[in-house]
């Protein structure tokens, strides 16, 4: 009798987990590649590969996720979607950005790949219930506050690292490291209305989250979090209040912070300013559609050679550097992708805030995002892409309209998910081996007899090309300090087409200098020179150049540029760029007067 009873409540409970869309072991499951996911993407560092800070965690991001999705194909006898209109938003959104990045510019493999993931990933998370995914929230709080000591540490000295950064925590710079304790930090808001307990936990993670932002010396950190800490406030107290003398003395404290943190690194934010201004010249070049996938890097600094050629008394001439990334998400879309991938975008964020509650933690998460994109580049980093797919699965919509539909996934829809997963693993594999191998050539280069073994394994890699243009600058450079001039210009014009910066200007320059074709070399020296007017080098190499070509005039001329010239950063080099530039005046100055007296 009891075994009988005992049976019919274990058929009950499995009932009740099967309308829920809940099977116990698979829900552990899927909590546990989602934590594996959250912290993979936060801290992961393999120095198999030369970028180890980054392209591990999207490897990872990848795979993690080709995980996850194959799991919750095979434990799911029916896998239902609801395509509401967000949902619809993004899936247009996705796939016009996938087809300009397969038949547009130029695009690394990796870049493709992550898009398929995320879209794959989305719908993951719209699939699965909150009770499939155990405590995502709590997760995701753990992470941060850990990320948030590590950076604490290597502030206080107690952790040891090279960089000349004082917090970058597990990246490769400080607005990695904040921008996603940024996107983190709306997540201690959901334990707020739990036991006294969590709530203490959640105040502590908001308060050593926010020190390490402000340790990290991000001001878009700072900034954000400041916001999503007054909207949740707002929303929480102060909504249905009408007490305008507070609003204004809240704007108005806004205002303040916002000015002195601009005054916080004045340099760094006129810096963007000239940044933003020759974007905009890029977008104007190709409005609707834009320049492609990869444009930015190939195209940018041509145009910020160009202004300095048009401007060259320029207060930001003091201020120019190599560019990759213009500090904003959203031009960098423009700039690639065209006005039309922007509102496709606009609408997606005009549906999130008028169809869902601002004040859950999903619709916080992703404006926190959208405000740091603003001023920074948040999507280079896959932990945040996670955070963003969830945030967009789990938002609380409050109007719905007629438009929304329901898919069910049958034998074949999956089979083709799996399909498109393969091909995902499959691409994902020959990159994997390609950077590992590039890995251990940077790393192993010492035990190579000579360059020209080492150049024997590069040309091999090069014919398993994956896109990465740092590739092709690193053969480029290697066979120039070989003496190769002839294929490091060649290796070197193909890696133009994908990044074109001073230092490959510079190393084309030297090609065409040790060719003896010294026009050529003028002409890439003078681009390097535009491209950033602070940097002493190429007004030296043309100095030696004019000097070796016999014309005297254009030497002293640029002689007389370089001493000058402001020093940005005070260095030996300089000093002896300087001290050279002087001796060539003195030089000249005396064989002149020499010859007036004879």
């Amino acid at each position: 009798m009891q075994n009988s009873q005992t049976l019919m409540l274990t058929n009950k409970m499995r009932f009740i987990c099967k309308r829920n869309g809940l099977v116990q072991p698979w829900a552990i499951l899927f909590s546990l590649i989602v934590a594996f996911l959250l912290f993979s993407t936060m801290f992961l560092r393999c120095k198999f590969f030369v970028e180890a800070e980054i392209l591990s965690k999207w490897y990872t991001f990848i795979i993690t996720t080709v995980i996850l999705c194959v799991t919750v194909l095979l434990s799911k006898k029916k896998v239902k979607i609801i395509f509401d209109e967000i949902t619809i938003c993004i899936c247009v959104f996705l796939l016009y950005i996938l087809i300009c990045m397969i038949y547009g510019y130029r695009s690394r493999n990796i870049n493709i790949l992550s898009f398929v993931t995320f879209l794959s990933l989305y719908f993951c998370f719209k699939i699965l219930h909150d009770n499939e995914i155990l405590g995502l929230n709590s997760i995701v709080i753990i992470v941060c506050l850990l990320q948030s000591i590590y950076g604490i540490l290597q502030y206080t000295g107690v952790l040891k690292y090279m960089s000349v950064f004082n917090v970058t925590g597990s990246f490769d710079n400080p607005a990695g490291y904040a921008a996603c304790l940024a996107a983190g930090f709306p997540f201690c808001f959901s334990l707020f209305d739990k036991s006294k307990i969590w709530k203490y936990f959640s105040w502590a993670s908001l308060i050593v989250i926010a020190i390490g932002i402000g340790l990290s010396g991000s001001r878009t950190g700072i900034i954000t979090i400041i916001l999503i800490f007054g909207i949740y406030l707002y929303n929480k107290y102060y909504k249905h209040k009408k007490n305008h003398r507070k609003y204004v003395m809240v704007s108005v404290f806004g205002g303040l912070l916002l000015f002195g943190l601009f005054f916080l690194k004045k340099n760094s934010a006129l810096g963007r300013l000239l940044i933003w201004q020759n974007s905009y010249d890029m977008i104007a070049g190709n409005f609707w559609w834009g320049n492609g996938a990869g444009s930015f890097t190939a195209k940018y600094m041509l145009y910020q050679a160009n202004y300095f050629i048009r401007n060259t008394q320029s207060y930001f001439a003091q201020l120019a550097d190599n560019v990759t990334h213009p500090f904003n998400e959203y031009l960098l879309l423009t700039n690639e992708y065209g006005l039309f991938s922007l509102l496709l975008l606009l609408i997606l964020i005009v549906l999130i805030i008028r169809r869902c509650e601002i004040s859950t933690t999903p619709t916080l998460c992703l404006i926190s995002i959208f405000v740091f994109a603003c001023f920074s580049y948040p999507l280079r980093y896959p932990f945040i892409w996670v955070l963003i797919a969830y945030s967009l699965a789990k938002l609380n919509i409050t109007s719905i309209k007629k438009c929304n539909g329901l898919a069910i996934i049958n034998i074949g829809g999956k089979i083709l998910w799996l399909l498109i997963i393969g091909g995902v693993v499959l691409f994902l594999t020959h990159d994997i081996k390609f950077e590992t191998c590039w890995g251990k050539l940077v790393k192993e280069r010492r035990s190579f007899v000579n360059d020209g073994e080492l150049i024997k394994h590069y040309e091999g890699l090069y014919y398993n090309w994956n896109g990465d243009p740092f590739f092709l600058y690193n053969y480029a450079a290697l066979l120039n300090l070989n003496g190769d001039h002839t294929e490091s210009n060649a290796i070197m014009t193909e890696c133009e087409k994908y990044l074109n910066d001073y230092d490959v200007q510079m190393i084309m320059a030297d090609n065409y200098g040790e060719l003896n074709q010294l026009n050529k070399a003028e002409y890439h020296y003078e681009l390097a020179h535009n491209m950033i007017p602070n940097r002493f080098m190429p007004l030296f190499k043309l100095m030696e150049l004019y000097e070796i070509n016999g014309d005297n005039d254009k030497a002293l001329n640029m002689a007389h540029m370089i001493i000058s010239k402001k020093i940005k950063i005070p260095s030996q080099t300089v000093n002896i760029i300087v001290e050279k530039a002087e001796n060539l005046i003195s030089t000249k100055e005396r064989s002149h007067n020499s010859i007036i007296i004879e």
